[in-house]
């Protein structure tokens, strides 16, 4: 293996490997994120064929950045990533006892119809209230809260969302041209939005920028994989915090409980062409009876989030005048009144800091960080000792919340342990005309603005939903009492804690909700192999088996004579 192959990480197959997981398309700003249905199978599979060949892997991409590639790829002007959800794959043909095998979330997606109108997952993602799927444009339900029928009209159900396209591009032309002529390619699929007003909501126009709409540097805490550049470069002390076991985010391979997360599997019979690798047993033992589908791919999260710019810079007033002495109170009248000045622009700076959990800029709030990293990023810090009563940090703030890093109970060193079981790699780009924050007086700041959120993890349940029920949603996080993030939950419990001595401070929030979630999926977002599988699936769309019943989806060796035709292999 050579030197440059290990800048990547090693041992995880990174050729076969969907580029978002690794190499972002950082250098491709502009961006989308498009819906697909499927109409016709026949037609949507050759169309799937015809575009692997231009679905990059991590290796693809690191060979462009890196100039060590000058064929066609290079000067390509569109570059593609795709997932499908459990509809999709349904939709495409694969067999029902395959899709038995995905993870459990996945296969009831992100908004399942109930006719309580709340289904637990809702509460579970904090997806209540102006939140609720029954308000969303894609991905939501046809039930209100109260369990009656939500008007349909002008948006696409759970059970409609079968693909996500991803596009990324130096030019946006480039990118339109390409979304237009898909219909025109193959009438085996719709896409959704195309040409209506909501299209720059719903995703076909997205890109690339190092700040967020509320005007905070984005995307700096990601998890670091062994062997990786960034993360040969640390200290020991420091890679503890950031070092990550890729089975977190790829399935296939080990991850923080030194084990092989649940992986979707086919039988050998169904896989012909050996496209995809012998699967292993639950105790990591690699068996020829079934092949790997979920090997080298992962579980894809995409939320669309609008973000309320005049609301959250009316609060981060609210907050300054709570911070401010008598004096600054004066500053902040004359700031308002059109004159901004140096204190109050450090007040309001701090105040919007403190509602996030880090400075604008990403500095961390906590004191005695370790230096900068190549990018200018400083991220090497921990809140048990740095700051336990979180009176630079707020234990609320939406960072802290996020990744709590070593600051849980019982001990540092355990709470550092169970938070990297519960990270994600985010890969979010933002939507709508960006506005710097200046003196946050963007109170008449209209139009749809906000992130089209992407996370990857490799266990939905215990990754990204952890995260938002018992970090984001939780009232009693850190040992708050009615509190919840102010940035991503819903405005239920309205109080919002500043520690400070020799008082905590707050701010009651009302029901002023920062962001809105305005669509949302559970995707899979296959290796290229799986992609090739499955874009050559046949055509009979097969029944499940009665004996598929009592096969124990968790046991890649529990293959019963049925699932290969009666053939015991």
């Amino acid at each position: 293996m050579s030197q440059d192959r290990l800048t990547l990480s090693d041992d995880v197959e990174w050729e076969d490997v969907q580029a978002i997981v690794r190499r972002p398309f950082k250098d491709w700003h502009q961006s989308a994120h498009v819906i697909l249905t499927v109409r016709n199978a026949k037609k949507a599979k050759a169309w799937l064929q015809a575009l692997e060949p231009r679905i990059r892997t991590t290796w693809d991409i690191y060979s462009i950045e890196s100039g060590t590639t000058l064929g066609p790829m290079a000067h390509a002007k569109l570059h593609f990533n795709i997932a499908f959800s459990f509809d999709g794959l349904r939709a495409l043909g694969l067999h029902e006892d395959d899709l038995a095998r995905f993870d459990d979330p996945f296969r009831e997606g992100m908004a399942p119809c109930t006719a309580k109108g709340v289904s637990r997952r809702a509460g579970i993602l904090g997806d209540l209230k102006c939140n609720h799927s029954s308000t969303w444009i894609w991905g939501g339900s046809d039930r209100d809260e109260n369990g009656e029928p939500a008007p349909t009209d002008d948006r696409v159900m759970q059970p409609d969302i079968h693909i996500l396209l991803m596009i990324f591009a130096h030019v946006r032309a480039e990118i339109e041209k390409y979304i237009a002529g898909i219909s025109v390619a193959t009438d085996g699929l719709e896409v959704p939005f195309q040409g209506h007003e909501a299209a720059r909501e719903a995703g076909h126009a997205t890109e690339y920028n190092s700040h967020e709409h509320f005007g905070f540097k984005d995307g700096i805490s990601q998890p670091l994989l062994p062997g990786t550049k960034k993360d040969r470069k640390l200290s020991p002390r420091w890679r503890d915090f950031h070092e990550v076991q890729a089975g977190e985010f790829v399935l296939g391979y080990k991850n923080e409980r030194d084990e092989y997360p649940e992986t979707p599997t086919v039988p050998c019979c169904r896989d012909p062409d050996e496209l995809l690798k012998p699967a292993r047993d639950a105790d990591g033992h690699v068996t020829d009876r079934r092949h790997d589908l979920g090997r080298n791919g992962t579980y894809l999260v995409a939320r669309v989030l609008r973000q309320n710019v005049g609301t959250f810079d009316r609060t981060v007033q609210q907050v300054a005048r709570l911070i401010a002495t008598t004096s600054e109170l004066d500053a902040l009248d004359r700031a308002e009144d059109g004159r901004p000045n140096d204190t109050s622009t450090r007040l309001l700076t701090r105040a919007a800091g403190l509602l996030m959990g880090r400075a604008l800029n990403g500095d961390p709030l906590a004191e005695d960080v370790g230096p900068a990293d190549a990018d200018g990023n400083k991220n090497d810090f921990g809140f048990h000792h740095m700051d336990p009563a979180g009176l630079h940090c707020p234990i609320g703030s939406h960072v802290r919340r996020a990744n709590p890093r070593d600051s849980l109970e019982p001990d540092p060193d355990t709470a550092l342990r169970l938070s990297k079981q519960h990270r994600i790699l985010r890969r979010s780009r933002i939507y709508g005309p960006h506005e710097a924050p200046g003196s946050f007086q963007r109170f008449n700041g209209t139009g749809d603005r906000g992130l089209f959120f992407i996370c990857l993890n490799a266990d939905i349940a215990g990754q990204f939903e952890f995260i938002q029920d018992s970090w984001i949603n939780n009232p009693a996080f850190g040992d708050l009492e009615g509190e919840r993030d102010a940035i991503l939950a819903p405005a239920i419990d309205t109080r919002i804690s500043f520690p400070a001595r020799p008082f905590t401070r707050w701010i009651e929030r009302g029901n002023k909700q920062l962001v809105e979630v305005r669509a949302g999926g559970y995707f899979f977002l296959p290796g290229r192999n799986a992609l090739k599988f499955i874009a050559n699936q046949p055509e009979e769309h097969k029944k499940k088996t009665p004996e598929a019943d009592a096969v124990d989806t968790n046991d890649a060796t529990d293959l019963q004579p049925s699932d290969c035709g009666g053939t015991d292999v």
